[in-house]
């Protein structure tokens, strides 16, 4: 009985082990301003990229993003 005990405590260990080694690692983000503006470009750039067009433009629309959520 005590065999059938180690076996499954085994197991269990080894299963515990496979979770654990196939768990993605958390993904560091860089929230700088500048790494915002780069990803808020890329994602004009392809959902709507007249909004990115007029530079001028586009940095006072950033600035008034960054100031709000920044």
């Amino acid at each position: 009985m005590s065999d059938l005990s180690t076996s499954r405590k085994r197991h269990l260990q080894n299963e515990g082990s496979a979770v654990s080694a196939s768990t993605p690692m958390p993904i560091p983000i860089n929230t700088g301003k500048l790494s915002l503006r780069r990803r808020l470009e890329d994602y004009y750039s392809l959902i709507a990229p007249d909004v990115i067009s007029k530079e001028s433009d586009w940095r006072r629309k950033y600035e008034l993003i960054y100031d709000k959520y920044g």
